[in-house]
């Protein structure tokens, strides 16, 4: 009744199974701050950090409403300490900043496999997602109208949520918070390669749409019957081209969201703007990526100064 998404509100309902197979059995009165404490190491053995995260703030939700309600007088959550444990060398890697967005030649390397050994759609998915930074389930959800064509910018509106993965059994939602409800500006030639996908799309439904198992929502990026595709085969075409290239880093379709971060960055595009364009992401990993290519511009400063100005530095004389 809170209006929170059905993501969201799936994500809580495995979060409840697990404290129910640990604390089911007993009243909500009985459990102690040592018992849910020993309940949260236990977990700590079997999940990772951000899904024991989660499970933790489940049960703070649910200890803090019987505390409103009167059930218990104090909340076993308080004060709970998490337990850490020692990063691997692997770990530390993924941590490492570098790692979660694709630099200039590695984005160049990857959409020329996309372009080469891209099946339908790969390119201009791809493409897309690079140069506008949205979420993979907004780009899934795109439909015909959400394509301004004559001002060569996208509304962004909405995101593609399947509980099932079954390709009938989709939900257009709002997307993560109210300001990734956004417009973007857009390359020309990117929606230029977006309308050709359109008008290609009208002439298959043109052939199809009488039939009764077709599905006429206009989704830019559809099966043959229609239906959007979810993110899930996104991932299974983007693992297919990373084979095709040098790349090494264990990326997924958000990668692209973090790299037009750093594309925006080189450009000289302020934090704040970048952030409007994203649709107000994680402010900390946006952070990130904005200080750690920023940092590496200033290094890079002399060496791009020696370059352009080279031929007047060659003249000072000793």
């Amino acid at each position: 009744m809170t209006g929170k998404k059905d993501s969201t509100i799936l994500r809580r309902r495995k979060e409840l199974k697990v404290l129910n197979e640990q604390m089911a059995k007993h009243p909500i009165n009985k459990i102690t701050h040592y018992m849910y404490q020993r309940t949260i190491n236990k977990l700590f053995k079997i999940y990772a950090e951000n899904t024991l995260n989660g499970i933790h703030d489940c049960a703070n939700q649910i200890f803090k409403y019987a505390k409103r309600n009167k059930w218990i007088q104090e909340n076993p959550a308080t004060d709970i300490i998490k337990p850490k444990r020692r990063k691997t060398i692997d770990e530390i890697k993924q941590d490492n900043i570098e790692e979660k967005y694709l630099n200039q030649e590695e984005l160049e390397e990857f959409l020329s496999a996309a372009a080469k050994y891209g099946l339908r759609y790969d390119k201009e998915r791809f493409y897309t997602l690079a140069f506008s930074g949205m979420r993979p389930g907004e780009l899934c959800s795109l439909q015909k109208s959400d394509l301004l064509f004559d001002t060569n910018e996208i509304d962004i509106n909405k995101t593609l949520y399947s509980e099932s993965n079954n390709m009938k059994d989709y939900q257009l939602t709002t997307p993560k918070s109210d300001g990734s409800v956004r417009t973007i500006n857009m390359d020309e030639k990117v929606m230029a390669m977006l309308k050709k996908v359109v008008l290609n799309n009208d002439k298959h439904k043109m052939k199809y749409r009488h039939l009764d198992e077709f599905h006429d929502m206009d989704f830019v990026f559809a099966r043959e019957n229609g239906y959007p595709f979810n993110t899930i085969p996104l991932n299974v075409r983007m693992n297919r081209l990373l084979k095709k290239t040098s790349i090494k880093k264990d990326a997924t379709p958000h990668i692209f969201r973090h790299t037009h971060i750093s594309m925006l960055t080189e450009a000289g595009v302020d934090i704040s703007t970048i952030m409007k364009r994203v649709g107000h992401d994680d402010m900390e990993t946006t952070m990130k990526i904005y200080t750690h290519v920023t940092d590496k511009m200033k290094k890079d400063a002399p060496v791009k100064m020696s370059n352009l100005y080279g031929n007047i530095i060659e003249k000072i004389s000793f």
